[in-house]
């Protein structure tokens, strides 16, 4: 669980069927800009301006791609902190928290533990399921994985509920390297 698809399932299938279409219509753009069929072009532009109906029914058409066109695009344009943020509410008001932030807050509580070399940190946000910490390590060689795998669990669990008041479901540990023992590498700030 480390990236991630900020499309809902709804827009991902509207994009599909958007990105079809434009296809199809370019390359009936490129047909008909060859020459091909050049009868047949025109007469369905005829048939299309003939009637009131046609015509309607030909807006209808062009304003649903216009609409479409619009919220891929606006979609495109917002930035990573609109798309993912947990909100809580108090007497007071709403709070909007950004996903880095409280992935921030993991790294930091990661990076304490005595033993960590490397680590990288993903926030699974779920009303339903409950909000879940995806955390990849390296880690010494003399260092029990059970104990520190333990120690990171607890620490980001108690660190980012405290300081953020929203709870925790799961923190996921993947050890994914250990590494021998000596000096340790210099962090690396993100």
């Amino acid at each position: 669980m480390f990236g991630g698809n900020p499309l809902n399932l709804f827009d991902q299938i509207l994009l599909k069927l958007y990105s079809l279409f434009i296809l199809l219509a370019t390359l009936l753009l490129i047909v008909f800009g060859f020459g091909f069929f050049e009868n047949i072009a025109f007469n369905i532009l005829n048939q299309i301006t003939s009637t009131l109906e046609a015509r309607i029914i030909f807006l209808i058409l062009v304003m649903v791609f216009f609409v479409l066109s619009l919220r891929f695009l606006l979609w495109g344009s917002r930035k990573s902190s609109d798309l993912l943020t947990i909100n809580t509410r108090n007497d007071l008001g709403e709070t909007r928290t950004s996903v880095t932030t409280f992935e921030a807050i993991a790294t930091k509580s990661v990076q304490k533990i005595i033993g960590v070399r490397e680590s990288q940190v993903r926030l699974k946000v779920s009303e339903v399921e409950g909000h879940q910490f995806f955390i990849k390590v390296e880690i010494d060689g003399d260092v029990p994985i059970p104990t520190i795998t333990e120690q990171i669990q607890r620490e980001v669990k108690s660190k980012v509920e405290e300081i953020t008041g929203v709870q925790i479901q799961q923190v996921s540990v993947l050890i994914s390297d250990v590494v021998s023992s000596g000096p340790p590498k210099p962090r690396r700030v993100e």
